[in-house]
């Protein structure tokens, strides 16, 4: 009785084992992300400028140019960011949000003449609360990632964004 017992375990952990392996050996990791192309968008527009809240702390005004706003099939959602001061001096980005890292990138900034500037050796940035980075962390947890997924629609962040100006 007690060697058919052992026979028994031991077949069994000898199942289990082989399982294991199956599951092991048919694993394959994901391909390693890759950034999608991209061309700049067209120089920013007023007309198009969707304010968002920031912070309660700052002076400046935000927007997003939503003729720019896109979501890419890399992951990426780009967009044009507009700050303006209190003084009424803009600065204008075109950059892009990637959600499942919490990461951002500047792309190119705006001359004055609203000609894109592209910004050389970029790279991808993690997103931290800080007074210099608290727009791409609002827009990042507030607007264009749910817990780090990637918003489905542009119509969605848009209605977001006009969502907070309502509350504030």
């Amino acid at each position: 009785m007690k060697s058919a017992s052992r026979l028994a375990v031991l077949s069994l952990c000898m199942f289990c084992c082989s399982a294991n392996a199956v599951v092991e050996n048919d694993f394959e990791p994901p391909a390693p992300w890759v950034e999608g192309t991209f061309t700049l968008p067209p120089p920013p527009d007023k007309t198009a400028f969707e304010p968002f809240y920031v912070s309660a702390v700052t002076n400046n005004d935000f927007y997003l140019d939503r003729h720019t706003l896109a979501i890419g099939d890399d992951g990426v959602t780009r967009y044009t960011m507009v700050v303006r001061s209190s003084s009424g001096a803009e600065t204008a980005t075109f950059e892009g949000i990637r959600c499942q890292s919490a990461e951002w990138k500047m792309y190119a900034t705006a001359s004055r003449s609203g000609q894109w500037i592209p910004v050389r050796a970029s790279a991808w940035r993690l997103i931290e609360e800080s007074n210099l980075n608290r727009a791409r962390a609002a827009l990042a947890k507030e607007y264009i990632c749910d817990n780090g997924i990637q918003v489905r629609s542009v119509p969605e962040i848009l209605t977001k964004l006009r969502r907070s100006m309502s509350r504030y």
